[in-house]
């Protein structure tokens, strides 16, 4: 092997160039009232840590768990709410929980210790990405690949967080190494790993259903594509038996607490109801609080999942047109530019974060991903995806979880299970274009070019329609009520003030006046 395509060489690249990047970034986060972000009671950050707070404090099997009541709640009491949970179940995924009672218990800082775990993931996750490229589509695009998801700003906001998505998508990546590994190598015991792994993130995320679809579609695949030896049926069944060990210290928990055996969390349902409701604002693609019609139905529902999903479907008065058209408008606005703001807000952060201005975003990353997926021609897909190759895993991998994001709210930190499909394209689409100057093939460059410009606009018409990812004047008045109770009222006014210059929110204005005021008594 020639020493430029060492990929041990490469690995060393990838990790030091995510960790100078990600500790930039997290450094700065770290000095600024965004890394205290975690104190806002309405956010998710606040209740991992609550609940590993009550972890930590003795109740380790969670037997009350903690229930927020956030300001968007107010369309419901609290009793109404717990009604609706069902007895014992998390209100979130409890992994991470459970991870921030560990740096509690030990009496570590969890919000700091999390950015140092969260900078290691990432640059798991860039070796991760890199190995699956690799052996996806070529070393070349596997070193463009990690390169790019060490400079992916979306993901560096998530990982200054407390929150679940970074781990998540480490472990997500680690599933489709092997999983790609065994597309060469089939071996049963891969298999039960990845099995294993599926079972342990579906304790930390919501969302692995999808992924363990993903799986199994690619088992499928692999079986058709004729290389023995492979038992489709027999691989399935050791990779359910791999997701069932993983999931058994939750499954054991639920028993012995008297919750349903495969409860994860109580915010699934209610989150998929609020999307996908008849007056959801905009379809879904914009996030709305509860209103009337939604209480009723959950109280008709009684907390029952398939009762949820009835009086969703019946909220349409029988026009399932218009339940799969929302859908679909979800999807689209999964693919626009902007990054939906949910706890973080990404162009909030890119105001104060320098490391985020020379950072890649999806603006680039989908079209880039784009020029890789035309890179590979039709029929090359189709031979593709009949032998089951680790390329394979790719089309579908993202097809479902499109599918699956998009049957909630399209927010930024859901769309980065997006990116074990895209930064492999998007790799592939940067070499390929490359190799298409380098070779002196203009119309095959052209049509590379087209495609990126082509996604480009498409994105552009979406952020237009749906105008997803701007400034929000609460991120501002929260950053305010952070420095106060820092003791910092001056740095509070001019947070204030600047929010109010760039939303024009009145609102802002007048809380900074009312600061000011307060001083000058």
């Amino acid at each position: 092997m020639r020493r430029g395509h060492d990929p041990f060489l490469h690995i060393v690249l990838i990790a030091a160039i995510s960790l100078v990047w990600s500790g930039l970034a997290l450094r700065s986060v770290e000095r600024l009232p965004l890394g205290r972000w975690h104190q806002w009671d309405q956010s998710d950050m606040h209740i991992y840590l609550e609940q590993g707070r009550r972890l930590a404090g003795g109740d380790w099997l969670a037997r009350a768990p903690y229930y927020p009541y956030h300001l968007w709640m107010s369309a419901a009491p609290p009793q109404r709410w717990a009604a609706w949970y069902g007895h014992g179940v998390f209100y979130q995924a409890p992994l991470y929980s459970y991870f921030m009672a560990g740096f509690l218990k030990a009496g570590i800082e969890p919000a700091h210790a999390a950015r140092v775990a969260h900078a290691l993931a990432l640059a798991a996750i860039c070796i991760l990405t890199y190995l699956f490229t690799r052996r996806a589509f070529g070393w070349r695009a596997g070193l463009a690949a990690g390169v790019m998801g060490a400079l992916y700003g979306p993901l560096l906001v998530i990982a200054s967080q407390p929150l679940k998505e970074t781990l998540a998508l480490a472990l997500t990546m680690w599933i489709l190494v092997g999983l790609g590994r065994w597309t060469m190598r089939p071996q049963y015991k891969t298999i039960f790993c990845a099995g294993l792994g599926v079972g342990v993130l579906a304790l930390m995320h919501e969302g692995t259903p999808a992924i363990a679809l993903a799986i199994l579609l690619s088992i499928a695949l692999r079986a058709r594509g004729g290389i023995r030896p492979i038992r489709p049926m027999v691989s399935v069944c050791i990779f359910v038996l791999g997701a069932l060990v993983g999931f058994s210290p939750l499954l054991a928990r639920n028993l012995a607490v008297g919750a349903p055996a495969l409860a994860v969390s109580t915010r699934s349902p209610i989150t998929w109801a609020l999307a996908n409701e008849a007056s959801a604002l905009n379809g879904g693609v914009t996030w709305s609080p509860p209103g009337e019609g939604f209480v009723r139905m959950m109280d008709g529902a009684a907390g029952r999942p398939f009762g949820i999903v009835s009086g969703v479907i019946g909220s349409y008065g029988g026009r399932a047109w218009a339940f799969f058209g929302h859908w679909a408008m979800r999807a689209l606005a999964l693919l626009s530019g902007g990054e939906a703001a949910d706890n973080t807000c990404y162009a909030y952060f890119r105001l104060y974060v320098p490391t985020l201005a020379l950072s890649l975003d999806f603006r680039w990353l989908l079209p880039l991903a784009a020029a890789g997926l035309v890179s590979v021609r039709a029929r090359r897909w189709a031979a593709v995806l009949r032998r089951g190759s680790a390329a394979a895993i790719v089309p579908v991998f993202l097809v479902i979880m499109i599918v699956a994001i998009s049957a909630v709210f399209p927010l930024g930190r859901l769309r980065l299970f997006l990116l074990p499909a895209l930064i492999p394209l998007a790799g592939r689409g940067v070499v390929a274009l490359w190799m298409a100057i380098r070779a002196r093939l203009p119309r095959a460059a052209a049509a590379l070019v087209a495609a990126i410009i082509f996604t480009a606009m498409v994105q552009l018409a979406l952020d237009r329609t749906w105008k997803l990812g701007g400034l929000r004047p609460a991120d501002f008045g929260v950053a305010a009520q952070i420095e106060l109770r820092g003791g910092r009222p001056d740095l509070a006014i001019a947070e204030l003030e600047r929010g109010a210059e760039l939303t024009g929110d009145g609102g802002l204005a007048k809380q900074a006046a009312a600061i000011r005021g307060m001083k000058t008594w």
